[in-house]
């Protein structure tokens, strides 16, 4: 299965369940990129899934070409801004975008570097970017430090799907792999936080694209072991979920 595939039968709970992104990443994008995020912006945001990101980038009015092969999840996205004239979907994967040579302002990639042919996306990169343009990078990674997420992590990786493995994307997407794409970077982490109810917290444990199916034998151990966390753990009826948003901003030579 390809890593456009993992999400086909994810993409409404990954759109209603997971989290955006801090706007303090754009502040960091600006300023490192020596760029104004406004309406003259030509970005190609890949991987663009549901458009969490996207919708941030559209925000502030840039034209955005909206790179995402999976059917389910480019769908999401080209519902949410129908009649927006900045948005452009196309059915394209990274590793080959169809935009023009020397095209586009920035690149953008949020939560899906990891499911890219590194080689391949570094020569795509580099033919539709605009001379000294910069690539952003973007995860949602776990807070790991707290109890709380020390247990969750055990618990969805040990009652994951029968037929997919975990990507352990935060524990693969490190310098080794930034050292591969860039001739230079520059790495920020910001905090950010989702308070959750049960149900949201449910929600969001299925998005992963290796949590199992309800017809799955790991399926309802996987609900008791989520259900006695959260009520271990909950205060008011509500968890925070936390995490650390890494933004890597880099340049390919």
């Amino acid at each position: 299965m390809t890593g456009s595939d993992r999400f086909t039968d994810k993409a409404k709970k990954y759109e209603k369940y997971r989290p955006s992104y801090p706007k303090e990443s754009l502040d960091i994008i600006q300023d490192e990129c020596h760029l104004f995020l406004n309406n003259d912006i030509v970005i190609a945001d890949i991987g663009a899934g549901t458009g969490k990101f996207t919708e941030l980038l559209l925000e502030k009015g840039c034209k955005i070409y909206a790179i995402e092969p999976n059917h389910n999840m480019r769908a999401i996205a080209e519902a949410k801004f129908i009649g927006n004239p900045n948005y452009k979907s196309i059915n394209n994967t990274a590793e080959n975008t169809g935009l023009d040579e020397n095209s586009v302002d920035l690149i953008t990639v949020a939560q899906a570097l990891h499911y890219f042919d590194i080689e391949k996306v570094k020569f795509e990169f580099k033919h539709i970017l605009k001379p000294n343009s910069k690539v952003v990078l973007l995860w949602n990674f776990r807070y790991r430090e707290s109890d709380f997420m020390k247990e969750y992590e055990k618990i969805v990786y040990t009652f994951h799907s029968k037929d997919l493995q975990p990507t352990f994307a935060q524990d693969k997407m490190n310098d080794n792999v930034y050292i591969k794409l860039f001739s230079e970077y520059k790495v920020f982490s910001i905090p950010y936080t989702q308070e959750l109810d049960f149900d949201d917290l449910w929600g969001r444990v299925l998005s992963s694209n290796h949590a199992p199916k309800k017809d799955d034998h790991n399926y309802d151990e996987l609900y008791k072991n989520i259900k006695k966390l959260f009520d271990m753990y909950q205060c008011n009826k509500k968890i925070k979920f936390e995490y650390h948003t890494k933004v890597v901003i880099g340049s390919i030579n």
